[in-house]
């Protein structure tokens, strides 16, 4: 049969990547630990050990007084807990000094207050650098043969003149490799020409870069709405904020800004690189998705776009963020439209009051993505 959408949101979570050999979120919690054996060795400098140290004894202290004997080890949930700790250093709480005193009561830690929330401050950019890392694939190791079903549906959904919207909540860069390698063309909001944004590499060698403007005139879009590992935020002296993209591990190492005045005169204003910008954390990732930074528009593109869309497609998202799962609400609760989830699970048995006022005609397929054909996913819009 003919397409019949018009338009057509998708929304991916961490289980569409996971056929390519990219970690779970239970697999990347696991990998995450690996950080509390790394140790230094005689010939670090000092202040190396003294951070090893303590990035070692701030995650056994969690894991010993945090987590039960029957829990395992979440790192959204541990994210959650030591940013509250910085919020509580921040807002003079009572509670961070007595965190602080049972700690260097526990572990091999002598400083102050302050001292420690000041390793806090750089152990949160350590270690979204360390997810950053996990979740970075060199391209040409990454296979794509498992998707060539779900990619020929999206050509059939392209060659029919249907707009495509894919939101992911991933960080990752397999969306991107994924439609580089079928030749399908989009567009993330992300644009070059006019950028003021530049990287510099160690030879001093210097790259313009993509910054957001908000811009999507493709008819095949992708929002990353958590954010994604080759972003960075150019933050001069707190006062200009803007989203840059960086190709990873490319040997950038500062940002800088071009500005011209009246005569012509060029000067560059640096920011250094810092880690990449994500949302993570159970509950933290939530409270920024109204930020400034460009999360508010991608939501604002996001919610628009469910509400204009005659289908949406949901793969590998296990329905537990809650600030998702309302913007899902609104399009369950539409008529005349379809919802599909591609996953094993049934969510109406993980969230079944999501489905209370359904209106959307329903339409499971409970296999994995790989093991799904192009006639399965072609019923759905037709």
């Amino acid at each position: 049969m003919p397409v019949q959408m018009k338009k057509v949101s998708l929304l991916l979570g961490s289980g569409f990547s996971q056929p390519a050999e990219f970690p779970s979120a239970n697999e990347l919690s696991e990998s995450l630990l690996d950080i509390c054996n790394i140790k230094g060795d005689d010939s670090e400098l000092p202040s190396h050990k003294e951070k090893v140290i303590f990035n070692k004894a701030l995650l056994d202290f969690y894991i010993s007084d945090k987590i039960r004997s029957e829990s395992s080890f979440n790192y959204e949930l541990f994210f959650d807990w030591y940013n509250d700790l910085r919020d509580q250093y921040l807002s003079s709480s009572d509670l961070f000094p007595d965190f602080c005193t049972k700690f260097r009561e526990t572990t091999k830690v002598s400083e102050d207050d302050q001292h420690i929330y000041q390793d806090l401050f750089r152990f949160n950019g350590f270690f979204q650098q360390q997810i950053a890392n996990r979740l970075w694939k060199d391209p040409s190791s990454i296979s794509y043969s498992r998707y060539e079903e779900f990619t020929k549906f999206l050509k059939h959904l392209s060659d029919s003149k249907c707009e495509i919207h894919v939101h992911t909540l991933n960080h990752d860069l397999f969306f991107e490799g994924l439609s580089a390698s079928s030749s399908m063309e989009l567009c993330d909001g992300f644009e070059e020409a006019g950028s003021p944004y530049y990287g510099e590499v160690g030879n001093g060698t210097r790259r313009r870069l993509e910054r957001f403007v908000d811009s999507f005139d493709h008819q095949m879009c992708l929002y990353k709405l958590h954010g994604s590992i080759d972003l960075y935020c150019y933050n001069f002296g707190n006062r200009e904020f803007d989203m840059i993209k960086s190709p990873p591990h490319c040997g950038i190492w500062r940002l800088l800004k071009e500005s011209v005045n009246k005569y012509g005169e060029r000067s560059y204003h640096d920011n250094r690189m810092e880690y990449p910008v994500f949302l993570t954390g159970v509950k933290r990732k939530t409270r920024l998705y109204s930020h400034n930074l460009c999360f508010d528009k991608l939501f604002q593109r996001f919610d628009l776009n469910l509400s204009e869309s005659d289908g949406l497609i949901i793969c590998g998202y296990g329905f537990q963020d809650d600030g998702i799962n309302q913007y899902l609400e609104g399009f369950i609760a539409r008529e005349n439209t379809v919802f599909c989830w591609i996953n094993e699970t049934d969510p109406r048995d993980v969230r079944p009051g999501l489905f209370e006022r359904a209106q959307t005609r329903l339409f499971p397929i409970p296999k994995y993505l790989e093991r799904v054909s192009f006639d399965e996913l072609n019923r759905i819009v037709a």
